[in-house]
């Protein structure tokens, strides 16, 4: 009678990449504990932290591990606690180590029933619209999201351009819910700490009796021409920012007529 062949079989755990856990923690606990191993997102109150998926919130010290935050950076993210959600993980010695934070734009809160995602771009050849451009990824991994776009309710003059662009450059989170036709209903743009432009210097050409007008694109203010001076409605003197936001105020063609940009206070 002839033995069955017997063929050996290899496991493979698709875990995702994961910051390798600190070294100092193994020496302290005398193993590698999953709780220590592996960050998730926590919502924060400048004290403790809990787990956006539940739990019980644990007061912890904060340390910064995030290469994008400098020692001012990440002071400023404990500003307004209560609208930061960090990714880090628990670490020995009650610390908390901070690999990412996001702030809610001023004035925004989530829903009832709402969920939590972090939003990151598809690149996907489609044949028919609606077309996802976006994967929004819950955080509590409990399932994702193909979306065409986000619809947003912002304050008044801020500029939705920008927060779409960061959007689709995977630097926000999400809450809302799913809407019909591929897109999703975003009541809260968490956007990644630092928000941080370079802007040109502007020098603007002489313009005589004209006035120079600029115009606005990615956060940053450019010249645009020099134009004749004329009618603008009267609605335009008495636009001003929400509580929460700071004002760029600049003429634009083709009256020069004055126009406002709004951004939250937090950016820099």
């Amino acid at each position: 009678m002839k033995k069955p062949l017997l063929f050996p079989f290899v496991l493979v755990v698709a875990c995702g990449v994961q910051p390798a856990p600190d070294p100092a923690d193994a020496q302290e606990t005398g193993t590698q504990d999953l709780a220590f191993a592996f960050p998730g997102y926590y919502r924060t109150d400048g004290a403790t932290v809990t787990p956006v998926w539940g739990g019980a919130a644990q007061a912890v010290s904060f340390e910064n591990s995030d290469p994008e935050l400098d020692a001012e950076g990440f002071k400023r993210v404990f500003e307004a606690p209560a609208d930061v959600i960090l990714y880090g993980r628990t670490a020995p010695r009650g610390r908390f180590l901070v690999f990412g934070a996001w702030r809610a734009l001023p004035g925004q809160a989530p829903g009832k029933g709402d969920g939590l995602y972090a939003a990151s771009p598809l690149n996907i050849n489609c044949l028919a619209d609606p077309c996802p451009t976006l994967e929004l990824t819950r955080l509590d991994a409990s399932g994702q999201l193909g979306i065409e776009s986000v619809n947003l309710t912002l304050a008044p003059f801020v500029e939705e351009a920008v927060l779409q662009a960061r959007i689709h450059a995977g630097r926000t989170l999400l809450a809302g819910t799913e809407a019909k036709n591929l897109k999703f209903d975003a009541s809260v743009v968490y956007i990644r700490l630092p928000e941080r432009v370079s802007c040109p210097q502007i020098r603007p050409p002489p313009c005589g009796k004209k006035v120079a007008t600029f115009y606005r694109e990615d956060r940053c203010l450019y010249f645009d021409a020099c134009v004749e001076e004329g009618p603008c409605p009267e609605w335009f003197v008495e636009r001003t920012c929400a509580k929460g936001y700071r004002e760029t105020r600049f003429s634009a063609a083709p009256n020069a007529c004055e126009q406002l940009a709004c951004e939250p206070d937090f950016f820099e």
